[in-house]
């Protein structure tokens, strides 16, 4: 029998990270329509085919996992471009993230090095695949990505000397050329942290207790360097690294792109993350998280950096490109004058995020409401999307095509 071809409504997997939003601003069970536990963490929901936590779907009466359909019906859903290109997957993850504690530093492997982690450690680095991530802000975000400009870590190095002397002296002011600066600053801090912890951890807690009794410090990235030092996170690796990466604090609509050997930690709030179908992560620091910090050598490009995506605007729907074949996210904004027509050709997941939405095919139509997630396959036909009031909502689908 063939595979129904009409919307679908998918079930996601909600992640109970520690560092997830709790209680009142748990912003996933508000969506999901569900009451929170009691200090239960509501850290991400997932909504895809990645093999650790698959949507699901009702099919024939029965649940079936995404990546079960995509296996019986990879053409109908995926579309004949899909399949050539990307195999019998589905190339791209879809996330709402909600953030009240910082996650771990992290960095996320290219493609050769992700098959080369795979290969050399498969228990930490289950994934082959790599990661390019952007993150869509759904009301604000605070993070830390990218190191920050030479001159700001100069200045950083001049105001706290004792940083300088513990990474082998000041020479690091005097290097002229930025681009040699900021690599030299990250080898020197990442080889002195894994043979000399502990002096680490002494510098930056002799920082931390001239700093505290300042009420006028204005760097954000001293301030939350000195909330998560009180938190007793030292020893640790990315204590040092807050001081060294640019600080972001971004508003709904904003979207950050995050290229592989990109230094990054979300801080608090809460957004749309869409990535290649890949959960390849290496850790530098601010949780328990296994760390791997000759992985962390070798991936982190301390001239990679993440950047604004400004998105391209058309009767109320923004597009998103960035540099990923696997995937091209839009946030849409509807109205009762306003509707979306999409054709048929390849799989699209949207994502409701405020409202009720009305999708209707040559099959009849339904209704969406805030927190449904919803796969449109390739095979079906043109499809219109409409809502009686007001509605918002995001749309993936796949940019090689």
């Amino acid at each position: 029998m063939s595979f129904d071809l009409k919307p679908h409504r998918l079930s996601g997997t909600i992640q109970h990270y520690a560092w997830g939003a709790k209680g009142e601003q748990a912003l996933i069970a508000r969506l999901l329509k569900i009451t929170p536990e009691n200090d239960k963490p509501y850290a991400e929901l997932w909504i895809g085919a990645h093999p650790k936590a698959p949507s699901h779907l009702i099919y024939q009466g029965k649940s079936y996992s995404l990546d079960t359909i995509l296996s019986k019906y990879p053409r109908l859903v995926l579309g004949e471009e899909v399949v050539d290109k990307f195999g019998i997957t589905l190339p791209f993850l879809l996330k709402i993230l909600s953030a009240q504690e910082p996650l771990s530093i992290q960095v996320h492997p290219d493609k050769q090095q992700a098959r080369l982690l795979n290969q050399y450690d498969p228990q930490n680095y289950p994934d082959s695949n790599h990661k390019p991530e952007i993150a869509l802000v759904l009301d604000e975000l605070e993070c830390l990505a990218g190191f920050r400009p030479a001159n700001e870590l100069r200045m950083l190095l001049s105001d706290y000397p004792a940083i300088a002397s513990v990474l082998s002296g000041h020479e690091f002011i005097d290097i002229s050329d930025d681009r040699q600066f900021v690599r030299e600053l990250w080898q020197h801090s990442l080889t002195t942290f894994q043979n000399q912890p502990l002096i680490i951890d002494q510098t930056l807690k002799d920082l931390a207790r001239q700093q505290n009794n300042d009420s006028a410090i204005d760097d954000a990235n001293v301030q939350f360097f000195l909330q998560m030092q009180r938190q007793g996170h030292a020893p640790d690796f990315g204590l040092l690294l807050i001081l060294f990466l640019q600080y972001w604090h971004l508003y709904k609509s904003d979207a950050l792109f995050i290229p592989a050997g990109v230094l990054h930690a979300y801080i608090r709030g809460n957004i749309v993350e869409c990535m290649t179908n890949s959960d390849n992560v290496i850790r530098a620091g601010l949780t328990t998280k296994f760390k791997d910090y000759q992985a962390l050598a070798t991936v982190t490009n301390p001239e990679a950096q993440p950047s604004i995506v400004l998105p391209r605007i058309h009767n109320g729907k923004k597009t998103y490109q960035i540099a990923a074949e696997e995937f091209r996210l839009a946030e849409i904004e509807l109205n009762e004058k306003k509707y979306l027509t999409i054709n048929r050709g390849e799989v699209r997941i949207i994502l409701v995020l405020e409202g009720e939405i009305r999708i209707s095919w040559a099959g009849g139509e339904e209704l969406y409401t805030s927190g449904e997630s919803i796969l449109l396959p390739a095979a079906l036909d043109k499809v219109k999307i409409s809502t009686k009031h007001s509605a918002r909502f995001c749309m993936v689908e796949v940019e090689g095509n």
